[in-house]
């Protein structure tokens, strides 16, 4: 991959990660409990990929070769959040929040694409590991957003009742 095209690769994860903190933050300040902090964790995790992500473009313009830093627990495994009946019934009872979770969903799966496909052209084994482990992270976000969407899609449709605006 050349440095022109690694520079646009990574500026593009930057801008998907911003995306999507600006949705999670959004979605707290509408929440509270453990909706709040569902999203405010969710916030947390992109502000860490859109930090490496903006250090290493910085390395980028900087230097002619960037080496990638690999640091222990910048993509640490955390555990699944429990979500509860009431979460889910919180989240499909509410238009926002709901929109919140599909519009997460499809900047996951945008992510995961990205990602991916940054992977499969990177010339470097550091970069590429890289890329397919954020690949691998927005890929675990989007299946808990998904079954997040599917199992409060019952609580939407009481919600809405099917009447009109």
């Amino acid at each position: 991959m050349s440095k022109k095209n690694m520079i646009e690769a990574v500026a593009e994860g930057i801008k998907g990660e911003l995306d999507g903190i600006s949705i999670y933050e959004a979605a707290a300040e509408r929440s509270l409990g453990e909706i709040k902090e569902f999203f405010l964790d969710r916030a947390a995790e992109e502000k860490m990929h859109y930090n490496w992500l903006a250090s290493y473009y910085r390395k980028l313009m900087k230097a002619e070769d960037a080496d990638v830093d690999l640091l222990p627990g910048v993509l640490p495994d955390k555990p699944s959040p429990i979500i509860s009946v009431e979460f889910l019934e919180r989240i499909g009872s509410d238009s926002f929040l709901s929109a919140a979770i599909s519009s997460s969903i499809l900047l996951e799966l945008n992510a995961i694409d990205h990602y991916r496909k940054s992977a499969e052209i990177s010339d470097d084994l550091d970069v590429k590991m890289l890329f397919t482990e954020l690949a691998d992270w927005e890929k675990d976000h989007y299946e808990m957003l998904l079954k997040i969407q599917e199992d409060s899609r019952q609580s939407w449709y009481n919600a809405q009742s099917f009447e009109p605006f």
